[in-house]
Formats: C-alpha cells, structure tokens, sequence
C-alpha cells in the first residue's frame, strides 16, 4: 500500500496535512478531491507494508486552477459627474475569495424605474477599480451592480 501526504499552504492559511491511504489496486494513479481553488499544494508520497513504512518522496508543489471568485467588490461607491454620467468605484474582493487572478470587472447597469425590461441592462468591463458611466438618461436613478472575474 502507498500513503499520499498532501499539504495545502495559502499566505491565509496555516499549513495543513492530510494523509490519503492508497491501496495497490489503483496502479499509482489516485485523484485528489476536494481541493480548494487556485491553491498551493505539497504531495509526497510514501510506501508501507506489514513491516512498516519506507522513506518519503520528493515533495511536488502544485496550484489547483482558478475558479470563479465566490466573494464579490467590496465597498461600492458611485457619484453623479454630470446629469448623464455617473462615476463608479470599489475595492477588490478579499483575497481569500478572488479563487485566482482578477482579469477585471464587469459593471452592470440599468434604469431603476420599474417600468424598463431587465433587457435593457449595459455592461461596461474595466480592470481598473474605478469607471465613469457615460451616456446615461438625464436624472435618472439606476442600479448598478460590480463582478469580478478571474480567466
């Protein structure tokens, strides 16, 4: 039988093992589940039989790919510059909820009233974490809505 020691580090998180016993039957090939996204992982590996347990592989460094980020910006912020524009700004999503690296930002807007269709929604994407929302109908309310995105 073989045992997989698989440590996961992160800059948010204290070191962690987990030990995965792996019989002979799998041929060397075992598929890890239940990884964390975009996330650093340490894997040896390391025989044993009845009389004990032999010497513990190199360790390999891995990342899991990125997913989508499951935190949103925080701390949206927007201010009229003039009657048909609109200047929008936010923070990033905390890191431990980004899930890789931040491409950009898609800002969604549209009227506020409820008499427009959720058709007539814009979305403007940017990679600052600021935009102006130019062309807008003069004094009218709308909501407005930030998502990052990784690749």
């Amino acid at each position: 039988a073989e045992v997989a020691s698989v440590n996961r580090s992160s800059a948010q998180l204290h070191s962690t093992a987990k030990t995965v016993e792996v019989g002979t039957r799998f041929g060397g090939v075992v598929l890890l589940q239940g990884l964390a996204m975009y996330t650093t992982y340490s894997l040896t590996v390391q025989a044993f039989n009845s009389r004990g347990a032999g010497p513990t592989s190199q360790p390999i460094t891995m990342r899991t790919l990125e997913g989508v980020p499951t935190l949103p910006p925080e701390k949206i912020n927007c201010s009229a510059t003039t009657s048909q524009s609109v200047q929008v700004w936010w923070e990033a999503p905390p890191f431990e909820g980004r899930n890789g690296v931040l491409q950009g930002y898609k800002v969604s807007y549209l009227p506020a009233e409820d008499w427009y269709e959720k058709n007539d929604v814009e979305t403007k994407v940017t990679s600052s974490l600021r935009t102006t929302l130019q062309g807008l109908q003069r004094y009218t309310n709308y909501s407005i809505s930030v998502l990052a995105f990784t690749a």
